[in-house]
Parts: structure tokens; sequence; C-alpha cells
């Protein structure tokens, strides 16, 4: 894989042939961003000027029609107050400029340079966190039901997500989650897993074309959120987007990040109301600007049960503490309260 986007750097020809099919000036590159995951998952952004982003990925699920999709949501997130940089069309009316390159179907597209800086791990605050849900909620509110993309986000549930088959990220962790339990013999806690499992999807499953729905951006961290003299002002990287369930999103959103200093320090008990606190803090702030319906309220506990309890680096930090036989009735107590 280094060998590859080592020579994707280095190829100026390439690099060449992309601009001008985006008829946009190649005077100087700025810098790369490699944020590839493996040979199949190239991504890979060539800062050019102050101007643009030429980005060349692998060209798995993404087309034409899903990046027309892609900028009508961006569109919108800008007209809510939400800053995203748009996509430049090509020469020929199209987003995408699809391409071979040793052996591996890659696609490149152009992004305009955000004017704003990516918010440091470090200056990522519960200040700028909650600024961006409060944002996010009220683009939920005016863009519920509108533009609705047809691939569905990575949090989805019931409907799969594009990098999914078979089943959902969550169905994954449960399973992950009760074979590490079935390891210590808290059989009963798996069967009441199962059955808490089953009960909560099939309620979601029994409304889920009446609830609520929107086109996000479905991956909001530190890495993708611009600030401006310490303040949230917008997004980039849209490449996990899709449809979403509005209170999965924000449910999702709200998770408290458990740690094993939580379980060092405190009780299940007192971890379990760091968790509810911690959430009710910000949808305090959140549901000022979106109302919850009647059959969001009906299944906002099926939800939030499946999130607390099978979310992954909740679910990781679990398993390697019982492999680890730290804290393990501790978290036992824990997963029971969520089940509450």
């Amino acid at each position: 894989m280094e060998r590859l986007i080592n020579e994707l750097k280095e190829d100026h020809e390439l690099l060449n042939r992309i601009c001008d099919h985006f008829n946009i000036n190649n005077n100087s590159t700025l810098q790369f961003i490699d944020s590839s995951h493996s040979l199949d998952d190239i991504r890979l952004n060539i800062f050019i000027d102050n101007d643009w982003v030429v980005k060349i990925n692998s060209k798995n699920n993404i087309n034409e029609a899903s990046f027309n999709e892609l900028n009508q949501v961006i569109l919108n997130y800008r007209s809510s107050g939400i800053y995203a940089p748009k996509n430049r069309k090509s020469i020929n009316g199209t987003y995408l400029y699809e391409f071979k390159y040793s052996g591996k179907n890659l696609i490149a597209y152009v992004e305009e340079y955000a004017p704003y800086p990516v918010c440091k791990d470090g200056e990522f605050t519960d200040k700028i966190k909650l600024e961006a849900l409060i944002a996010t909620a009220d683009y939920m509110q005016k863009y519920n039901q509108k533009d609705l993309m047809s691939r569905y986000s990575m949090w989805s549930i019931i409907e799969l997500p594009v990098l999914n088959e078979g089943i959902d990220e969550k169905e994954e962790n449960f399973q992950l989650l009760v074979s590490a339990l079935r390891t210590i013999n808290e059989f009963e806690l798996v069967k009441q897993l199962d059955s808490i499992n089953r009960l909560c999807r099939d309620r979601i499953h029994s409304v889920f074309s009446k609830l609520r729905k929107c086109s996000i951006q479905g991956d909001l961290n530190a890495s993708n959120i611009l600030v401006d003299r310490g303040h949230f002002v917008g997004l980039i990287d849209f490449n996990m987007a899709g449809t979403e369930v509005n209170i999965n999103n924000i449910l999702n959103e709200t998770r408290f990040d458990l740690k094993m200093e939580h379980f060092e320090e405190f009780s299940s008990k007192e971890i379990f109301e760091l968790m509810t606190n911690y959430r009710k803090s910000i949808l305090d702030k959140m549901f000022e600007c979106y109302t919850l319906d009647a059959i969001e309220l009906s299944v906002w506990h099926d939800y939030r049960k499946i999130i607390d309890l099978f979310l992954w680096p909740s679910v990781a930090l679990w398993t390697k503490m019982m492999e680890e036989n730290k804290y393990v009735e501790k978290i036992i107590e824990l997963i029971r309260l969520i089940m509450k």
C-alpha cells in the first residue's frame, strides 16, 4: 500500500490530467494527507494551492449518482448555517474521474479548499462538540425527510449501511460481546441480551418506515470538524454520509465514551449515572432545536439500549477487560443497568 501511495504522490502527469479534467490550475502542491486503510480502501488528499483538494479514493461504492445526492446534502448543510466544502464538476459536467492504477480501480474528485482549520484533538472541547450537535439538531429539524440519500449512514440498523453486508455493525458487536460473556460462563446474561436485542430490533422494525430521517454527514469527530476562533463552523469529509433515522443519529452522537479509568474510579451505578447525565446535558440543548414526535418517543429506549450495549468502543473495552479479568463484576452490573 505504501508503495502505491508514494507512486500516486509522485505521478505529476496523473495529477495534471486530473486538474485539466476539472479545469483547475495546478500551480503548487501544498501537502498530501494519506488516511488509507488498505489497498482496497485508498484515501489520498492532495492540496492544490489554497483553492482545491484533489481526493483519490478506491472506487468501492462511489458513483456519479451518489455524488449528485451528496452535493445536494452539502448544499443543505450550507443553507442551514454549517459550512461544508462543495465538490467541483468536471469539464464534462460530472463529479468523478475514474481511472485504473497499478491494477486498482480508483476515482478522483475535487473539493473546494475549506477556509477554516480542522479542529485538533487537543482543541476538541465539550463546548465545540456541543455547538456541533446543536447545529446538527437544527439542521435535522430543517431538512427532516428532505433530499434523502439512497444509501444509509454507518450508524444504521435495520437498513444496512453501504459498507456492511448481511448484518449491521451493532449486530456484529452484539455477537462479539456475547461470545466474550460465554467465555466467563455468563450464559444467563447472554440469553437476556439476546432477548433485549431481538425485542428492541423488532419494535424498531415495526415503525421504521414511519421514523423521521435525514441525510447526515455521518462521521462527526474532531478530524472532520472545522473551527473558527474556538467555535464550530463546519464539517468536512462526507464519505460516510447517508440517510439516517434522526433519533439513531442523536443517540449515537450523544454517547458517553467509556474508559478503563471509569471502572477504576467508580461503581457501576456511578458509571451509568455518568453516561445518563452526560447525554441529558447535551439533549437538553439539542431539543431546543429538535422536537421528538410520538413515534420517535415510542422507540427511543430501544435505540438507546442497542447503542449503549453494542457500541464498538464499549464492546472492545469490555471484551478486553474480560480477557484480562479486570472489573468483570462491574461490567456485568453496568450491562444489566443499561438493559433496564
